[in-house]
């Protein structure tokens, strides 16, 4: 008896401990793009050096300007799948407007060398300063 309460114990220690290892790394992608909405005191400059750490953590975020809008369609699932990214909404009003396109210009010009320009065409139409990457 007490070695399958010992057992026991374990297995739950263990399922609480992946659990919370999940979260963690959760949190620890979404930190550097929490910290960039509405923050006042990061420059343009700052913010692109926190796209260019999360590229090289490995955590490909695409900014779209519709926080009302998470994925809600497998068309949206599907691609964060096939191209290893993960889109985040943040307030379009945010003060900080100009270098949110920076810090995706960063992330654009990654998925340029790594797929070329196939992930462009069935990309989603409100990616923050997506229109203006394209046409430069």
């Amino acid at each position: 008896m007490k070695s399958i309460i010992l057992f026991l114990s374990l297995v739950f220690s263990f399922s609480v401990f992946a659990q919370s290892d999940k979260s963690d790394k959760v949190q620890e992608k979404f930190i550097n793009v929490s910290q960039i909405n509405g923050a006042k005191e990061l420059t343009c400059n700052q913010i692109e050096e926190l796209a260019k750490s999360d590229i090289e953590k490995g955590f490909i975020i695409i900014l779209h300007g519709n926080r009302t809008q998470a994925i809600t369609n497998e068309t949206d699932h599907n691609y964060e799948k096939n191209y290893n990214l993960t889109f985040f909404g943040l307030d379009c009003l945010s003060p900080k407007y100009d270098c949110i396109k920076k810090y995706n210009w960063v992330m654009f010009d990654f998925l340029k060398v790594k797929y070329g320009n196939i992930w462009l065409k069935k990309t989603r139409n409100d990616l923050v300063g997506l229109d203006e990457w394209v046409k430069n």
